[in-house]
């Protein structure tokens, strides 16, 4: 039985050591976080993911957003997702093969494919099993999934927001934030759910009080760099606060304008808050949503025009955030 460091002997070591490169997942519930740190830290693999209680609360409208633009844009061709239609399905297996479609590794037990399941915080136990049998019970449950494209998916499934199941730490009113529409007020959600705001000025040295000339939102406005690199900065009373997951820990935070960035902390003591895959994307959302051209320098006459020099992050659970960026 394993029971440690589960993350490294389920997903990585049989693509790593094996030269495993199809992994078969039915898993009751699954995080797109996880896929995008799966996916971003191994090389040349494809994940094929049944959601198995898609029909019972498992999978809400921003995560089946979610999945459907990986499959479409950020993994083309390295992941594929369907979700059970019959009866609720709570497995947990995983099966690994090679180029040829023959088994090298196996596991059954209880962890979920999200980091949740995966990390320290949460004891799970996994077991070697034979993959063949694993690839067989996925094939007998794809014949009655929908895949995550079918255009009909909302007629198929109740798609909440962001309603977790007991898998995740439900906090009173996460359904009623993203259900708000644009550009609202959202004082009168706040009650109960835990947010911060952060600042996209300086608030220390000679640029205080506006945007940093290279750093935050402009930091890549120097030599060498893409010009639309950007980070947030995150001030020391929340980095160690348990707000935000652990440094390089992937996690999701939904926009008020109905996008999604995939995000980490990142530099000294997690003080820089990052897109995962990629700097210049928090960068371009940001001039995007300014009216500021592609890798142009942003000013503070820029946030003064859009109504806004701060963000409010609401925290759904460890993998899951929502940003509001509305102009007031």
């Amino acid at each position: 039985m394993i029971t440690d460091n589960l993350y490294e002997k389920i997903l990585i070591e049989p693509c790593r050591d094996n030269n495993a490169k199809k992994l078969y997942i039915v898993s009751g519930y699954a995080s797109p976080a996880m896929v995008f740190r799966h996916l971003n830290e191994t090389c040349d693999i494809e994940v094929n993911l049944l959601l198995g209680m898609a029909k019972s609360g498992g999978l809400s409208r921003e995560k089946h957003y979610t999945f459907q633009n990986m499959v479409r844009e950020d993994f083309p061709g390295r992941f594929k997702c369907s979700y059970v239609n019959t009866t609720q399905t709570h497995s947990k297996t995983y099966g690994w093969f090679d180029d040829s479609n023959s088994g090298v590794a196996g596991f059954v037990g209880s962890a979920n494919y999200s980091q949740q399941a995966f990390s320290r915080r949460q004891k799970e136990a996994m077991s070697v099993d034979d993959p063949n049998m694993i690839y067989d019970y996925y094939n007998d449950l794809l014949e009655t999934s929908v895949n995550c494209l079918d255009g009909n998916i909302d007629e198929i499934f109740t798609l909440n927001n962001e309603r977790y199941n007991q898998n995740y730490t439900t906090r009173s009113n996460s359904q009623v934030i993203l259900n708000a529409p644009q550009n609202m007020n959202t004082e009168s959600l706040r009650e109960g759910i835990d947010y911060i705001q952060l600042t996209l000025l300086a608030t220390t040295g000679p640029s205080s009080g506006n945007v940093p000339d290279k750093s935050g939102l402009n930091w890549g406005q120097r030599e060498g760099r893409e010009p639309n690199q950007a980070y947030i900065a995150i001030p020391s009373s929340i980095q160690n606060s348990g707000f935000f997951p652990d440094i390089r820990e992937p996690f999701i935070i939904y926009t008020d304008d109905g996008k999604y960035l995939d995000c980490v902390r990142a530099q000294a003591n997690g003080k820089g808050l990052h897109t995962y895959r990629n700097n210049s994307i928090l960068g371009k959302y940001f001039r995007e949503r300014l009216g500021v051209s592609l890798g142009v320098k942003v000013y503070l006459r820029d946030l003064e025009r859009y109504g806004r020099t701060s963000i409010t992050i609401y925290k759904i659970d460890d993998e899951n955030y929502y940003m509001d960026f509305s102009s007031i």
